[in-house]
């Protein structure tokens, strides 16, 4: 079935989306996703641009923990929800997600970003005439304070050079374990799924937290543990059926293991979007990026890594016979 395959590739003729292959004398049948694959080259790449000029032309949202802000305790004279505090501060243009319950359901604590063109004086006045006007009853401002930010440039440039070093590492394993073409497939790929997720950040104008920074690391060990079990299965099928093109080994592999994503990626994709929810406003981003992480290595996965690498093969043979 490999030498009619070829036989087919080279004619230009139509591949099924749908084929059999005869392995161990049993007719099995698979699926045809290298099909696509010039429609998620083109997919990948347009999400790639889009996600590198909303990057230049947004930037990021920081936390108060990286940019420093200020800081208001305040006092109701009733019981109050916190959603309604949000609605009315967002009506006058004040901003924030970062609204928690201190003490009590009548006293909460409220986080603003640093703003350059008001003074904590201002502030002060604003949120108290529009907090007592927008809601049914009086608060009472008891504290406010500005603060410094938590994490110093120090600290970003140490987690990012650690971020890199885990991928550098995690690199040195891919490409001692499997050959160059499925290394070099796996970590574009790995590449593709965080580019595509801070894109993600930038354009939706997520808050950019400590614990958003966590959820990149979770995205990337997920990314790559996906990846390394289809290709481990692409290795297995490479010794095992000699006989088969790399274009069968690939489909018949995506096929052997496109159940078990899929299943792996709803299960942690709902476990997220529970929390999305039904958690707090730091919970919140964290799923989301999660959701949206999941989303890109659950494709990246199954078409990107695999399509890379079959044009890497592709190109080897090409070199070799010239």
């Amino acid at each position: 079935m490999g030498k009619e395959l070829k036989i087919y590739l080279c004619k230009g003729e139509f591949v099924p989306y749908l084929y059999y292959l005869f392995i161990l004398k049993k007719k099995e049948l698979v699926y045809n996703f290298l099909h696509w694959k010039n429609y998620s080259f083109f997919i990948s790449v347009l999400c790639l641009f889009f996600s590198i000029v909303s990057i230049e032309m947004y930037g990021f949202n920081w936390n108060i923990d990286f940019t420093g802000g200020f800081i208001f305790q305040i006092r109701f004279d009733n019981l109050v929800e916190l959603n309604d505090i949000s609605n009315v501060l967002n009506d006058v243009g004040l901003y924030t997600n970062q609204i928690s319950y201190f003490g009590g359901l009548d006293e909460v604590i409220i986080r603003f970003p640093y703003f350059s063109n008001i003074s904590i004086t201002d502030l002060f006045n604003k949120i108290f005439i529009s907090l007592n006007r927008g809601l049914k009853f009086k608060c009472h401002i008891i504290s406010s304070e500005y603060v410094g930010p938590n994490v110093d440039e120090n600290l970003l440039i140490f987690f990012f050079l650690s971020l890199f070093m885990s991928i550098l590492c995690t690199s040195f394993y891919i490409f001692f374990r499997f050959s160059w073409y499925l290394s070099i497939g796996i970590i574009l790929s790995l590449f593709h799924d965080l580019l595509l997720t801070l894109g993600s950040i930038s354009f939706l104008y997520i808050e950019v937290s400590p614990i958003v920074i966590v959820s990149l690391l979770s995205i990337i060990g997920y990314s790559i543990n996906d990846s390394i079990v289809i290709s481990d299965r692409i290795r297995e099928n490479s010794k095992k059926f000699k006989n088969l093109s790399f274009f069968d080994i690939l489909n018949l592999s995506l096929t052997q293991t496109y159940v078990r994503t899929i299943i792996t990626s709803a299960t942690t994709f709902s476990v997220a979007a529970v929390l999305y929810c039904f958690g707090s406003e730091m919970i919140k981003n964290f799923s989301l990026i999660m959701m949206i992480g999941i989303f890109f290595g659950t494709l990246s996965s199954i078409y990107v890594s695999s399509s890379l690498s079959f044009q890497l093969y592709n190109m080897k043979r090409f070199k070799i016979k010239t």
